[in-house]
């Protein structure tokens, strides 16, 4: 209230607790053995196949098994907004498909347009159309059959293999590797849960909320994905907070232990391991390493992405001296 006094503010944060790590090394652990059968290999072979299937044109008419793909309009009785989705796909008489859907198309044929009305249940899982009376009419663009190839020594050699035994080496072999990785990933929380167990650490608030809202950002941006409207689409996002804050808590809890970890032992990420790591992420979103680099730096992410390969190698620190005993 004192014009031309320096002005005075107060602020506050959260300060993190002091973390000194106590017996982190030759902690027992159980690395489990993986046993793959020769149903794992069928049921992985048939997946191949699955995933390798054709889609065959044909005449009609539309009948259960043959996949539509078909332009929807539909307009609800009680808004003036209409509906318009284009290649949609779906499969008569399949459960995922909407059983009017599939009864009001079954004979039809490619280039027919069919009208009916779907009266939806109060509970029905999309709230959109909860309790809801839709018309809709639906243009049949094409109709197909799903053909799976005979599993064979020509189907392996278009798979890259000499012949269908070859295959079959190959596929246990993936699934042996596979299930390893899966078994020392297991085995490494485990551990690091392990020794979370022998002390007891705050968890700091503000680094959950953080947690959350990455949370909150993923379900948000694979909705949008999956073509969902997050402003029109009833979330009960304070459910989704409550389902996930253990697992929030959980995560920040070994950041801080590892962390703690990383800084007893001296643990630092040196360039050359930021760039193959870069590199090997940029491969896989079709990048080169300097343009995901620049993304990064520029949403002020490359931090966390380096104490993110900090703190993996404070967990390969903490795994190679622990006392592993495989079962």
């Amino acid at each position: 209230n004192n014009p031309g006094a320096p002005l005075k503010f107060t602020v506050s944060f959260e300060v993190l607790p002091p973390l000194e790590v106590k017996d982190y090394k030759s902690v027992p652990i159980t690395l489990s053995s993986p046993e793959i059968v020769d149903e794992d290999v069928s049921k992985a072979l048939d997946a191949l196949r699955e995933n390798n299937a054709q889609f065959v044109p044909v005449e009609g008419p539309a009948g259960d098994g043959l996949y539509l793909t078909v332009t929807v309009d539909g307009q609800f009785e009680d808004s003036p907004k209409p509906m318009h989705e284009e290649e949609v796909t779906l499969i008569i008489g399949h459960p995922q498909t909407n059983g009017e859907f599939s009864e009001n198309l079954r004979g039809a044929k490619a280039g027919e347009t069919r009208t009916f009305d779907v009266s939806y249940p109060a509970d029905y899982h999309r709230k959109r159309f909860a309790g809801k009376k839709v018309g809709y009419t639906v243009l049949v663009k094409d109709i197909k059959e799903k053909q799976l190839a005979e599993l064979n020594d020509d189907f392996a050699k278009d798979m890259g293999s000499d012949n269908l035994e070859a295959l079959k080496t190959r596929v246990r072999n993936d699934l042996v590797t596979q299930a390893k990785q899966v078994a020392e990933k297991k085995a490494r929380e485990t551990l690091l849960d392990t020794i979370m167990q022998g002390q007891t650490v705050e968890v700091p608030e503000c680094l959950v909320n953080e947690e959350l809202e990455a949370h909150a950002n993923r379900v948000a941006t694979n909705l949008a994905h999956q073509g969902v409207d997050i402003n029109q689409a009833s979330i009960d996002w304070k459910k989704i907070f409550e389902e996930e804050r253990p697992r929030a808590e959980q995560s920040v809890r070994r950041s801080l232990f590892l962390d703690a970890i990383a800084r007893q032992e001296g643990i630092e990420v040196t360039e050359d391991e930021i760039d193959e790591e870069l590199q090997k992420f940029a491969q896989g979103m079709g990048k080169t390493a300097a343009t995901l680099r620049a993304q990064l730096e520029k949403e002020e992410r490359i931090h966390g992405f380096v104490e993110h390969l900090r703190q993996n190698k404070a967990l390969d620190f903490i795994y190679r001296n622990a006392n592993i005993t495989e079962g």
